[in-house]
């Protein structure tokens, strides 16, 4: 069943991955918020933030997530257009991703292209390419997740989940947040908090995973990696349609014409 922790889907899953979840303390509120947060049911304030962020023009997010692949840390600009701009860090590879439209352009350092494994890969290293599109099918899939509308589609269907818990109206980085916690107790659930602005737009500001998933349940394909080996991860989310333009890179080389697509799939 879907919950909390599933909200934010895998990234760049066909590179390296990257979802929800992981934490630091709050405190409680004396903050003015929006009347009724402290007594509103789950269902009500993930429906309210659904609609919020359907309609969202851009938001930027940032975080890290451990799994057995060790630890990964993440930023993206996200526009509801479908441009993104991300950059991933794990162990010793660094990657950059620009989407517009239905291309995709990457740029990477020496270790991710020897990772691939093609022994002239490495040439690219730091240089913006161009992936063939027959390559980069997957990538695309899986950020197409974070659009504001298919996050706004997962909260919905949480909204429909049992055992999430409103822990009321707290402080986080001096700000109210209304935070909704999955004890993560039921098959294919893991443990986590889901924090909400509890003024202004319900959006979502912060979302965490605090262990692994348990095994068993049903897995919601669409808005949960059904792979996924995370345990702990912390996404914060901020700069609601405050992004900046998100344009292509000058100059990519073109791999379509340097590099065949079987050659840019990890081994």
């Amino acid at each position: 069943m879907l919950r909390l922790a599933c909200l934010v889907p895998a990234l760049f899953s066909s590179l390296v991955l990257v979802a929800c979840g992981g934490g630091t303390s709050t405190t409680p509120s004396t903050a003015t918020t929006r009347t009724g947060l402290a007594a509103a049911s789950p269902s009500r304030l993930l429906r309210d933030a659904a609609r919020a962020t359907a309609r969202l023009r851009s938001y930027h997010v940032s975080g890290t997530q451990t799994d057995k692949d060790g630890r990964t840390t993440m930023a993206a600009d996200v526009a509801a257009d479908g441009r993104m701009r991300a950059r991933l860090v794990m162990g010793r590879q660094v990657v950059q991703v620009i989407t517009v439209d239905s291309d995709t352009y990457i740029r990477a350092n020496r270790a991710y292209w020897e990772a691939i494994g093609g022994a002239h890969l490495p040439l690219l290293a730091d240089r913006w390419v161009k992936a063939p599109s027959a390559a980069t099918a997957d990538l695309r899939s899986s950020l197409r997740k974070l659009l504001p509308d298919h996050l706004a589609a997962c909260m919905r269907k949480s909204a429909g989940a049992t055992g999430i818990v409103n822990e009321g109206v707290q402080q986080w980085h001096g700000r109210p947040v209304i935070v909704l916690r999955d004890p993560g107790r039921s098959p294919g659930t893991s443990p986590g908090r889901l924090y909400l602005s509890a003024s202004g737009r319900p959006l979502i500001v912060r979302q965490t995973q605090t262990g692994p998933r348990v095994p068993g349940g049903r897995i919601d394909a669409d808005c949960d990696d059904p792979k996924s080996s995370v345990v702990r991860a912390d996404a914060a989310f901020d700069h609601y349609d405050r992004v900046g333009p998100i344009a292509a890179p000058p100059d990519a080389l073109d791999l379509d014409r340097l590099v065949p697509p079987k050659d840019l799939t990890p081994a």
